[in-house]
């Protein structure tokens, strides 16, 4: 599937909503433990276009640096890792960010979850030997299993289905555990309008709650990008939890994220709900597995 986003909303290193400029040749931290185990081998053999498609630039400089910055970056927002346990990374490619978790939460026991087999298989491969498991969907995962979930670049790709994995979000939490949500903002929006990036919307044009580009393709694509202003985001997020801290543009100057906490929701609707998410989530999974969707 062609990717709609070769600019400022491709999810990459190079002009990406990460907006993480690093040229190649500058090497990222890599673990000395990563390297006895083989990291830079196992990377070698992914496919580089699997790698572009998160990433921006294929080389393991940058993959290792982008996700050392966002590790960092959720770091500062949660003011540290102390008491995290369990995690969840929700939507998490090939454990990008997993990866450099681990150097700065070493006890942490990571869950990587994904609907792309094919990030699945190479992230399995690439953190082998990690505490880290990966998984294709959430049904197994029990109630108020983590202390936090991170979702980075998930729900700039979502559109008809993001109350419904806000909720999945929301059972997975434990009281008191946090999760860290990226977004696309007004002010993200109104500078692709300017530049002509999005069509049928006026160079001057405003964000009224929210814009999808590339509506009607698959939930979760590539080819999608979903732009909320931030009042309508935090209404979303208000259904399910408490907002600790919002940051627009926070992630490098691109990605807007939020901080909350789980707020207590009346078990009928929490359970009507989790069922939608269940249902869609399999039926998903059925599409991928007739190869009807690709992403």
């Amino acid at each position: 599937m062609p990717a709609l986003f070769s600019g400022p909303v491709a999810d990459g290193a190079d002009g990406g909503p990460l907006g993480v400029r690093r040229p190649p040749s500058c090497p990222g931290p890599i673990s000395a433990r990563s390297r006895a185990e083989g990291f830079s081998e196992r990377f070698a053999r992914i496919p580089s276009a699997l790698i572009q498609k998160v990433n921006g630039v294929a080389s393991e400089e940058g993959f290792v640096y982008i996700g050392g910055r966002i590790a960092d970056t959720i770091g500062g927002a949660l003011g540290g890792f102390a008491g995290t346990r369990d995690v969840l990374d929700f939507g998490c490619g090939l454990g990008r960010v997993a990866a450099r978790l681990f150097d700065r939460a070493p006890d942490a026991r990571i869950v990587g979850f994904d609907i792309d087999p094919m990030m699945l298989k190479w992230g399995e491969d690439l953190l082998a030997g990690q505490p880290v498991r990966f998984v294709d969907t959430t049904l197994d995962l029990p109630n108020r299993s983590f202390d936090l979930v991170i979702a980075v670049s998930v729900f700039t790709h979502l559109d008809a289905t993001t109350d419904y994995w806000l909720a999945e979000i929301h059972r997975l939490l434990r009281p008191g555990g946090r999760a860290f949500l990226t977004y696309h903002d007004q002010t993200l929006f109104g500078e692709m309008a300017l530049q002509g990036q999005l069509p049928g919307v006026a160079s001057d044009g405003a964000l009224a709650d929210r814009y999808v580009l590339g509506r009607g393709t698959p939930e979760g694509g590539a080819a999608m990008g979903t732009f909320y202003t931030t009042e309508h985001w935090e209404r979303l997020l208000d259904r399910w939890f408490v907002i600790s801290a919002t940051a627009e543009r926070g992630m490098f100057g691109h990605q807007s994220y939020s901080v909350v906490r789980p707020r207590p929701v009346s078990p009928p609707r929490g359970e009507l709900l989790r069922r939608y998410a269940r249902s869609l989530e399999r039926h998903l999974s059925d599409l991928r597995r007739e190869h009807e969707i690709f992403y």
